[in-house]
């Protein structure tokens, strides 16, 4: 809806309105894009998300896999019916992120890429700071999806 203003001079400006009152369209949900991963190890090593990767999940996600390979940590996490899978290289101060709920027809993956900070367990860094990234497919791969550039 617009209406107009009466300046001044005599102008009139047109401005954006909010929608009516009582207007029955709903406002629109917005998608989640951004992600704040905190690594502890009180416990084991648990990675804690906010927002919830999944709606109602509760605590944390538990790991119990952690690989090592050429300057790259990959951990293993579940919480209930998800997985989270975390690849992490130290020296860049960079992960990627695969979120996925199992065990049901909803095989939905998230990809997230972030960056690092701080000093968690281990040589672990405390916090990821992620943004949701769409694998991309690459020409003579055999049609295979990766979130890697």
């Amino acid at each position: 809806m617009w209406f107009c203003t009466v300046a001044a001079l005599g102008g009139c400006a047109g401005e954006a309105a909010g929608p009516a009152p009582g207007d029955p369209s709903p406002p629109a949900v917005e998608e989640l894009n951004e992600q704040s991963l905190r690594i502890v190890g009180a416990g084991g090593l648990q990675v804690k998300d906010s927002p919830a990767l999944m709606a109602g999940a509760e605590g944390s996600l538990m790991c119990g896999a952690r690989y090592a390979l050429d300057g790259r940590e990959r951990l293993t996490c579940t919480r209930g019916r998800e997985k989270l899978e975390v690849i992490l290289h130290a020296a860049e101060k960079r992960a990627v992120v695969l979120h996925r709920p199992t065990g049901g027809a909803n095989d939905q993956r998230t990809f997230f890429v972030c960056t690092s900070s701080g000093n968690g367990p281990g040589d672990l860094p405390s916090s990821l700071k992620c943004t949701k990234k769409a694998p991309s497919v690459s020409g003579g791969g055999g049609g295979l999806a990766s979130p890697f550039a």
